[in-house]
């Protein structure tokens, strides 16, 4: 039975760990043409988990409540600038402007702190993968273009299909071989 939560030491925590919002999101949901006030949600199980409200103008301003160090309800007010970087081919790129003084793209939440990445020292889950979980991570991203059965996508060119199951089976050696190098030096009596 488990009394909570156990770290190792020089544990990170990873980006899947907290809430995040986006710029690229916001976008999608064309957050940026209308200035006022919007809502913003999590869903999890399909299900509304988590939820706050922003006002839009020249910054951003969020509005949530949270569990204090105590357990106490504790209500955020956070105000976050905005910057606007000129694209290549005309229009406006937003960005975050987090309290660290970087101008980024996504934003953490975590109790009452809104900040980037780097702030919190997070990692993407991809960078505590081993070798052999990213091979693994490979041959998941290969299936899912080829789709059900490894079979040809509707539309796909035949070249582009060879090349992709190639791809797959390469991958696939070299996880394998992975393996058995890694369980021959653990088991060193064993033929693999």
């Amino acid at each position: 039975m488990g009394r909570g939560d156990y770290y190792r030491i020089g544990r990170k925590d990873r980006t899947s760990d907290y809430l995040s919002i986006s710029i690229a999101d916001m976008n999608r949901y064309k957050v940026f043409q209308r200035r006022g006030r919007h809502s913003w949600g999590w869903e999890k199980n399909g299900e509304i988990d988590n939820s706050l409200s922003f006002y839009l103008d020249d910054h951003i301003t969020f509005h949530y409540s949270t569990k204090g160090q105590d357990g106490s309800p504790v209500d955020v007010n956070k105000s976050i600038p905005l910057t606007w970087t000129p694209c290549n081919f005309g229009g406006n790129r937003p960005w975050f402007v987090c309290d660290c003084g970087m101008r980024v793209g996504r934003l953490f939440f975590h109790r009452q702190h809104i900040v980037c990445r780097n702030c919190f020292n997070l990692v993407y889950p991809s960078q505590l993968q081993d070798e052999l979980g990213r091979l693994r991570s490979k041959i998941e991203k290969i299936e899912a273009k080829l789709g059900d059965g490894c079979s040809r996508p509707k539309g796909m060119h035949w070249k582009t299909f060879e090349k992709l199951k190639a791809k797959r089976f390469e991958t696939f050696v070299q996880k394998d071989n992975l393996f058995c190098s890694i369980a021959a030096r653990r088991f060193p009596g064993m033929e693999f």
